[in-house]
């Protein structure tokens, strides 16, 4: 269980950086605004995202092997 979350977890945040630094390529001169808006959406909205998740599988995973 412990490994299959921290896997997880750890591909969305590399997976969100990685999105991030594709648009400031991207984007060339117009990276002012946008990846400024995707950097905050990705440090700030995603991390909670990702805890809830977190907490829903935990408690599913805990809930199953109670029922054992």
């Amino acid at each position: 269980m412990p490994i299959s979350l921290a896997c997880r977890l750890f591909g969305n945040m590399l997976g969100g950086m990685i999105v991030v630094e594709l648009l400031y390529y991207a984007l060339g001169a117009f990276s002012v605004g946008v990846p400024a808006l995707l950097g905050l959406y990705f440090n700030a909205f995603h991390p909670l995202i990702q805890f809830f998740i977190f907490i829903n599988l935990s408690l599913t995973f805990i809930g199953e092997a109670v029922e054992e």
